[in-house]
This record gives structure tokens, sequence and C-alpha cells, in this order.
């Protein structure tokens, strides 16, 4: 759905996060099982920061690649628990350079069921298992 009682029940965001990052999966999961994708920490991406990236996708592709040089800005988006409805979505996305680290600012891991290239095509037994991590400063000495 769309709005804020929307994302009230899908994510963290500044009307009910009490001002700081919840564990994953307390809120309701989307329609794939992910939990988490709007609000609670913005999600750094690996897509090189490019404010016209999308005209460049003629077919429609979900993978821009990585473009640019090694020191670019990377995109982050779906918003936190310190923000108003409006950034908490997919399609809201910014910058930072790829150093900053701040407590509102995580990555989403999550392992797929199919192949393996490593093992000549075996399945993997896991299947997405996605989480937030809050990355500080802290934890790069």
């Amino acid at each position: 759905g769309d709005g804020a009682a929307a994302l009230a029940d899908a994510g963290w965001y500044a009307g009910n996060s009490n001002r700081t990052t919840h564990p994953v999966g307390r809120r309701q999961a989307n329609e794939f099982g992910l939990y988490d994708m709007h609000g609670n920490v913005w999600e750094w991406c690996r897509d090189v920061w490019d404010m016209h990236a999308y005209r460049h996708r003629p077919d429609g592709a979900s993978d821009l690649g990585i473009i640019g040089d090694v020191g670019s800005d990377r995109v982050y988006r779906g918003g936190s628990w310190s923000y108003k409805p409006w950034y908490c979505r997919a399609a809201f996305r910014s910058r930072l350079g790829p150093g900053v680290r701040d407590e509102m600012l995580g990555f989403r891991v999550c392992l797929v069921s199919g192949p393996c290239p490593a093992s000549n095509g075996a399945e993997l037994t896991s299947i997405c298992a996605a989480q937030n991590f809050s990355v500080t400063a802290d934890d790069h000495r």
C-alpha cells in the first residue's frame, strides 16, 4: 500500500520508531517475504550514483552494474527510522561517499536459491535470508 498507514504496518519511520533501529521481522513482510524494505535503516546499494540512471535502461534491466570510479558516490534508498514516510520508499534514492558510516545506514544480505557457480550447478539449500545490518564507524576499526 501507499502512505503512512501502510508504512506503519510494514516498516519503521519517524512516526513509530521511537528514534531507534529495530530488529528485522517485527513488521509485516512484503509480497516477496522480505522485511524492512522501507524504513528502519537506509539501504546501501551497489549502484554508483548517476542522477539519470533509469534513463539509461532501455530494456528495463534490473542491474545497472557498477559504473564509474571506485571512489564514486553510492546509492542508498528506502528511508530510515528518523524520516517521514515520503522518504521511506524504494523510489527515493540519494547518494553518499563509500567511506561514510552512520547508524541510519545499512545493507541487505540475501541468499537466493539456485545454481551455485562454484559447485558446477548444484542447488543452494538456503533461500533468501535477508537482514538489515547497521554499519557504524566502530565496526571498521
